[in-house]
């Protein structure tokens, strides 16, 4: 990585270089060469700017893995040049260093697995989201590489993907949630307010209280049940966490054993 650096910053040095060297006729002052040059110069500063942004973001343990190995690879990479100047003992040392570089790889790969493996795990929790928590996640779900395609996310950025969509998940199962939506009801679409208790369930209650009832997870969208006489219970529990009433222990008779899949 500080070799590929090294050399865009050679490369843009010496582009300055040329440039200013020596003042050139008015006639061998080409435009588009100079736009180029200049496209070329900012994408160097984009590039260096987007992979210095990787690096400080990561999460600690993974930086300081990946920072060993990128030493590593660049003290391999110095030895094996010097290895070719020693003519020697060349064969053997590039043997050696080309075994361990493979090691190297290896480990890559390994870790490359292991986050295409935590992809696909984030993308099949994410068909058992709540629908307001699947709306605020949506732009780093759309970042999830699909299966089949190729990946153009670098090993950092994709760990940093999957770990702000677990990261706002587990804050929205540690809370309380409400949200005003439309549910679909014998009545037909109508507007409730829901509570949703983390991931585990919902309760909902329209303005009038004539409508209410319950949610739990399942495939793809969320299974709400509608009954009037949940109305008490649900009508009770927003009147406890709106303060409406002195605080007191509320008994649904709802409960849920297994995720509908």
């Amino acid at each position: 990585m500080k070799n590929g650096r090294f050399a865009l910053w050679t490369a843009a040095a010496a582009v300055v270089t040329v440039v200013y060297a020596a003042p050139l006729p008015a006639r061998a002052i080409d435009l588009d060469e100079t736009t180029s040059t200049l496209k070329e110069w900012v994408q160097t500063e984009r590039i260096i700017s987007r992979e210095r942004a990787d690096w400080e973001v990561e999460r600690s343990t993974l930086r300081d893995l990946i920072a060993v190995y990128a030493d590593e690879l660049e003290q391999l990479e110095e030895m094996i040049t010097r290895a070719e100047e020693d003519t020697t003992a060349v064969d053997a040392r590039r043997a050696e260093l080309t075994d361990r570089l493979d090691g190297l790889r290896e480990v890559q790969s390994v870790l490359r697995d292991q986050i295409t493996a935590e992809e696909a795990r984030v993308r099949e929790l994410v068909r058992y989201f709540p629908e307001p928590l699947r709306k605020e996640l949506q732009p780093l779900i759309n970042r999830l590489p699909r299966p089949g395609r190729e990946v153009e996310m670098g090993l950092s950025q994709r760990m940093q993907n999957v770990v702000g969509i677990l990261t706002q998940a587990d804050n929205f199962n540690r809370t309380v949630t409400i949200e005003t939506e439309l549910r679909e009801t014998d009545a037909g679409s109508i507007a409730v307010t829901t509570m949703y208790f983390g991931l585990g369930i919902a309760y909902f209650i329209d303005g009038s209280g004539q409508h209410a009832g319950y949610g739990v997870p399942a495939a793809d969208d969320w299974s709400w049940t509608s009954d009037p006489e949940y109305t008490p219970v649900v009508q009770q529990l927003f009147n406890v966490y709106r303060r409406n009433v002195l605080a007191t222990y509320v008994n649904t008779p709802i409960e849920t054993t297994d995720i509908q899949r």
